[in-house]
């Protein structure tokens, strides 16, 4: 937190094809809390990709995003059991290496477990829909179903399994990684 309605946030990320890593970026951003269900976000992220032939390339990414939380309220009967619901809204501007610049809509619905199960595990799961602005198409769709393992030291952790459905040549082709 860097005051009562805005936080600032780092996040870095690497995934790896088995036996190197393939993936990797650093995200900075600031938040700023509107009110207690609506959150305003603006961040930069930068990427570098490994290409099939082995050579990375960059994609330097800024984004806006404003998210939803629609809570239920504690008074009523079963709502302990009912979900939290977020619902984000992100518009994208890539400027890629060797790529055209491109911008993209995100849209994406998330379920989460509002009361700790297990201990401290909050099951979720999540829906994101990818629509290219350039081309006027919906190019990606990704599927989450996980667990938030809670805070440590200010660290959020999670791991869930990550299904990403892309359109390729007219054609869905869906890849699933267990990503932690």
């Amino acid at each position: 937190p860097l005051n009562k309605t805005i936080n600032g946030s780092v996040e870095t990320r690497f995934a790896t094809n088995f036996n190197e890593i393939s993936y990797r970026h650093l995200d900075l951003g600031l938040q700023l809390t509107l009110s207690t269900d609506y959150q305003f976000a603006v961040h930069y992220r930068a990427i570098a990709n490994k290409s099939s032939a082995n050579q990375w390339l960059r994609e330097n990414r800024l984004y806006v995003q404003l998210e939803k939380r629609f809570v239920p309220p504690p008074a009523e009967w079963g709502a302990s059991w009912l979900p939290s619901i977020k619902l984000r809204n992100r518009l994208e501007s890539r400027s890629r290496q060797n790529r055209s610049h491109a911008y993209r809509y995100r849209l994406r619905f998330k379920l989460k477990s509002i009361q700790r199960r297990f201990g401290t595990l909050k099951p979720f799961a999540s829906n994101e829909f990818f629509y290219d602005l350039n081309k006027h198409q919906r190019t990606v769709n990704r599927l989450d179903l996980g667990l938030d393992l809670g805070k440590t030291n200010r660290t959020k952790q999670s791991t869930y399994l990550k299904f990403i459905s892309r359109q390729i040549n007219g054609h869905w082709a869906t890849e699933s990684s267990l990503v932690y």
